[in-house]
């Protein structure tokens, strides 16, 4: 078996040449946190590419109406970014709810959606947006939607060798407001035990049209339509209140049947959606 080596690509161009060029196994790492918190070592042959130096894959920015994030741009960096706290700010709550202060300033989000974890507090978001997905192989780039990268059933929808680049998300037709709510044993190093992120119109006084997404019941971010079903064309008022809390619970109980963790999830998707509709709104209920 060949040695492992490494290559360090500047730029994209760089790292699109190196990929063509390249026959055998590929890993690729940037902040490399999975490393430090889970059980898993580098590859021992093949190339491994560090993506932190490519410097065009991180940053965020806006052409044609499209938000383009680089993958290699850090957690920290999406939780203090003006243009997303404005616009997008569930994603904002989600990078800055994601680990310590230390984790943050290496993850990066091609890393986090990379690894597909059930329990990823930014793929729920990026599915709430209806992010698309650009990515680069030996074989060229591709666009991927959401759910073609990150499938219903779990795993990756990323080939051997593939590395995702970019994530876009459309700035146009947005529904106004977006809130993002979490439960963990505490706030820093948490894997999210549950959460939900929501995407709607409010005027002040009435929901309009609404998109929620919960993760950490299912392989992959779960759109919970029957509690969006429930807040759609109404005011926050108590039996509105009680008919979304009533449509969440059915919808965990949908999600994780017979799962031990039922009757805890079910109880802590009531706080933790009303939580979230706090925020939304942006006053207590």
């Amino acid at each position: 078996m060949s040695p492992l080596e490494a290559a360090a690509p500047t730029d994209r161009a760089a790292l699109a040449a190196l990929l063509a060029q390249t026959r055998g196994a590929v890993a690729f790492i940037a902040g490399g946190t999975d490393i430090l918190v889970a059980p898993r070592s580098l590859p021992s042959a093949g190339l491994l590419v560090d993506l932190s130096r490519t410097r065009d894959l991180a940053g965020v920015v806006v052409e044609a109406d499209v938000l383009r994030i680089g993958a290699a741009t850090t957690l920290a960096a999406l939780a203090g970014h003006a243009l997303i706290r404005a616009r997008l700010p569930a994603l904002a709550e989600a990078a800055a709810l994601c680990g310590c202060v230390q984790i943050r300033n290496r993850a990066t989000l091609g890393g986090n959606v990379a690894t597909t974890s059930a329990a990823s507090d930014i793929t729920p978001v990026l599915a709430c947006f209806d992010a698309r997905f650009r990515t680069l192989s030996r074989h060229g780039e591709r666009l991927l939607t959401f759910d073609a990268l990150v499938p219903a059933a779990g795993g990756s929808g990323l080939a051997a060798g593939e590395a995702i680049v970019a994530a876009e998300i459309a700035l146009s037709g947005r529904l106004g407001r977006s809130a993002f709510a979490k439960l963990g044993p505490r706030d820093d190093l948490a894997i999210a035990r549950l959460n939900l992120t929501l995407e709607a119109e409010f005027d002040g006084a009435r929901f309009g049209a609404t998109r929620l997404i919960a993760g950490a019941v299912a392989p992959a971010p779960l759109r919970l339509a029957r509690a969006e079903a429930a807040l759609a064309g109404r005011t926050p008022d108590a039996a509105t209140l009680a008919d979304f809390d009533r449509a969440l619970i059915a919808e965990i109980e949908a999600a994780i049947p017979g799962r031990a963790s039922l009757g805890y999830k079910r109880r802590a998707a009531v706080g933790l959606g009303r939580d979230l509709l706090a925020r939304l709104i942006g006053s207590p209920l």
